[in-house]
């Protein structure tokens, strides 16, 4: 595969397979915890433009609105 493929120019620059694999993997979880927050700022803000009345109904407090929106993305709560 072209990804697995070390170029003579990175063994030159001290780049190993290795190195560009931790590269990969530093801006993956990147590019995951930003779509993550979008996510949640996404959830946050269509609870927080809902109305009292229609929050109620689903029974939330605007109060919870942050707490809830981060369970649904990150999976806990604080």
């Amino acid at each position: 595969e072209v990804d697995k493929m070390v170029f003579a120019s990175d063994i030159l620059n001290g780049r190993s397979y290795a190195t560009k694999r931790a590269e990969d993997g530093f801006f993956a979880a990147l590019v995951r915890k930003v779509h993550l927050r979008r996510e949640y700022n996404k959830t946050r803000n269509e609870l927080a433009s809902l109305s009292d009345r229609s929050l109620a109904d689903l029974g939330i407090s605007r109060g919870e609105i942050t707490a809830i929106s981060r369970k649904a993305v990150y999976g806990y709560q604080s």
